[in-house]
């Protein structure tokens, strides 16, 4: 009973996973924290390699700009949201105004550059923004991943480029000014500058590339594909042969490939002999190619690539595209089925919707750097205590039935089962900018049709 209940305990708490055999691979890998995962030297081989596949692989780009689309669209908005009117006004014409040119290195506006934080999120992992003043005006300097670097008084085993307390606070971040100097850098205080990030581990202080499981996978992909171009250029580019008709053993002189004979020729006069004449043919359609006796010409068969070889790349660029947490057809447009579809998007809005939600932070803080400016600069007037309170409106969620939807909300909105907010915000629109500019607009019918001496209408349809 002992010995049985001894070995009880031993398989009831063995896990298979931490076995090691011959038929797997060793799989070495420290169990720590993410600072000595993510080291300055890691984490720079990983935007390297990102940057790579975004310029070069048609696939990598694919699945960044889709990502980006989703998450910003036509631009994340906000819009003040206290219960003073009047401040609302002020601050929502303060804030148009300053996104017209909010960077002080480019002519981007914020809707841009809201575009390039996020694709440089995706891409590097993170970027920093740096709230600066510029002629006495609230501006952005904004910085790539790979310019907020390891001091030299930092030890590696601390978070690339930030400099934290003694309970591991940030206190600021080390930014590169000068790439010629790339130890040279400057301590930004974390209360001046955002780092636009999405960590995937606590205490997780620098970001990774979105898609840094699929990096090993698109070198693959990169590869093979530029072995198979190199095979299918070969091949295009001989498409004629010359075969030998006689065996081994045929010892006719005039057999162009055998040699060795006073009235044949070698090998390598052959082939000299039949490159030539094979240049001389393709310049001229209409000069007749002479063969030997034993020779034949033979129509090479250019079967790359193969069916099979095309199933196994499918499956390389749908696993990257899992990498993300988004389904392969919402990425790549497969087809797939109705249900499929939408529970496909369902589920990547899900995980958009986090993305927007942490990105929306991140561009609060800029939010109230700039009116938080107006208002102790006077230009903004009478500000309320919750001046900080804000709704940031997303683009229109992705839909494969655009007007099955809309039909379905204005049916909600008639019924009271959804507001008018929530049926404008599936829209990427503001209610109450909406609902003015149709009163604005009902009244110009109005008056229009007093003037033309027309009666009045209670409501003007289309």
């Amino acid at each position: 009973m002992t010995l049985f209940g001894n070995f009880f305990k031993r398989v009831k708490a063995s896990y298979q996973a931490v076995k090691e055999g011959v038929s797997r691979s060793i799989i070495a890998n420290p169990v720590q924290n993410s600072t000595r995962d993510n080291t300055a030297w890691t984490r720079k081989k990983l935007i390297s390699k990102s940057r790579y596949f975004y310029e070069n692989s048609p696939i990598y780009t694919l699945i960044i700009e889709r990502l980006v689309a989703f998450t910003i669209g036509s631009g994340l908005s906000v819009s003040p949201k206290t219960d003073d009117d009047e401040f609302n006004k002020a601050a929502a014409a303060v804030w148009a105004d300053w996104c017209k040119d909010p960077d002080i290195t480019s002519e981007l506006d914020f809707t841009a550059l809201q575009g390039i934080i996020c694709r440089s999120i995706f891409i590097d992992g993170d970027c920093l923004t740096v709230k600066v003043l510029d002629g006495g005006a609230p501006r952005l300097q904004c910085f790539e991943s790979h310019a907020v670097a390891k001091n030299l008084g930092l030890s590696w085993l601390k978070p690339d480029g930030v400099e934290l307390d003694p309970l591991g606070r940030v206190l600021g971040y080390h930014v590169m000014l000068d790439e010629t100097k790339p130890y040279s850098t400057v301590l930004v205080d974390l209360n001046d500058c955002i780092l636009h990030s999405f960590p995937k581990r606590l205490n997780q202080y620098r970001g990774v590339p979105v898609a840094s499981s699929a990096l090993i996978t698109m070198h693959d992909i990169d590869d093979v594909i530029e072995y198979e171009k190199m095979s299918v250029k070969e091949l295009s580019a001989r498409a004629l042969a010359v075969k030998r008709v006689g065996g081994e053993d045929d010892e006719n002189p005039i057999n162009a490939l055998k040699g060795n004979s006073d009235e044949g020729m070698t090998v390598e006069e052959s082939k000299k002999y039949y490159e030539e004449l094979s240049k001389e043919c393709a310049a001229d359609r209409s000069k007749i190619m002479v063969l030997n006796t034993s020779d034949d010409l033979v129509e090479l068969q250019n079967n790359r690539p193969s069916p099979a070889w095309q199933g196994f790349m499918q499956l390389l660029i749908e696993s990257c595209c899992h990498s993300t947490a988004i389904a392969p057809s919402v990425i790549l447009g497969n087809k797939v089925g109705g249900a499929d579809t939408r529970r496909d998007l369902m589920t990547a809005e899900r995980v958009i919707s986090k993305w927007q939600s942490m990105i929306s932070r991140q561009f609060q803080e800029i939010y109230e750097f700039v009116i938080g400016f107006n208002i102790a600069k006077g230009v903004i007037k009478n500000a309320p205590a919750n001046w900080r309170k804000t709704k940031w409106q997303f683009p229109p969620k992705a839909s494969v039935d655009a007007g099955r939807d809309g039909n379905n909300d204005r049916s909600d909105v008639e019924a009271g089962l959804m507001s008018r907010e929530q049926h404008y915000a599936r829209r990427g629109l503001d209610w109450r900018s909406e609902l003015a500019q149709i009163a604005r607009e009902e009244k110009e019918m109005q008056d229009l049709r007093l003037k033309m001496g027309l009666s009045p209408k209670e409501k003007e349809t289309v």
